[in-house]
């Protein structure tokens, strides 16, 4: 993403998406009218993970809180946003707006006093209601936009048709080579060994894997 500013005040919110498993890198290429202006690059990831945002860091990134309970829709687990009353007086009450809009969405949230309660389990879409006010409309419309981008819907269906090719396939591989490590042929036990080495040797080196990231000295 081109042309963003970068003002440090205006960027805690890539630190929540951060501990949400979403990383980025952020360069600066110039100042205009004294405000740092560069680039965000978004970097793979694995999924989204829960968070939940204090009551001292709310302040920070008051604005994107429609964005980002969006995102802690697709977490595995609840997300909360703690001490949220200030979004009662925006343009709208954008914290029950903002609840209101992911169950409209299919998912799950609630308002529990000032505190925004996100479920995760992902969204399945809908309409919903912005209320009049932008910020929330801004929100909802980069979901919808993603789903109707053309870059979009064609990973989708790359996606599906790798699926309906790959594990179909896989799942006759799996069972024609294990009937026949049953039979009693000649040579079946070197075949039997190797079949069952491929099983051990994941389990082996996943564990390996974690034995490195969990290591104190070098790990993560």
């Amino acid at each position: 993403i081109t042309d963003v500013g970068l003002n440090p005040t205006r960027t805690r919110f890539l630190d929540v998406m951060a501990r949400m498993g979403v990383r980025t890198e952020r360069s600066v290429d110039r100042e205009e009218l004294g405000e740092p202006v560069g680039r965000i690059h978004v970097l793979p990831s694995s999924g989204v993970r829960s968070v939940r945002v204090e009551r001292w860091e709310l302040p920070l990134v008051i604005d994107e809180v429609p964005v980002l309970a969006l995102l802690a829709a697709h977490a595995g687990s609840d997300s909360w946003f703690l001490d949220a009353g200030e979004l009662r007086v925006k343009e709208s009450d954008r914290l029950e707006g903002v609840a209101t809009g992911i169950r409209g969405l299919g998912g799950h949230a609630a308002v529990e006093g000032d505190d925004l309660v996100v479920a995760g389990g992902g969204l399945e879409g809908g309409r919903c209601d912005a209320r009049g006010d932008k910020c929330v409309t801004n929100g909802w419309d980069q979901y919808t936009d993603a789903f109707r981008s053309r870059e979009f819907q064609h990973a989708l269906w790359v996606t599906v048709k790798f699926a309906l090719l790959t594990v179909p396939l896989g799942v006759v591989r799996g069972v024609a080579l294990a009937m026949l490590a049953d039979k009693h042929l000649r040579g079946v036990g070197i075949f039997r060994a190797v079949f069952s080495s491929t099983v051990a040797t994941s389990v082996a080196v996943t564990s390996l894997v974690w034995l490195f990231l969990l290591q104190p000295n070098v790990g993560v």
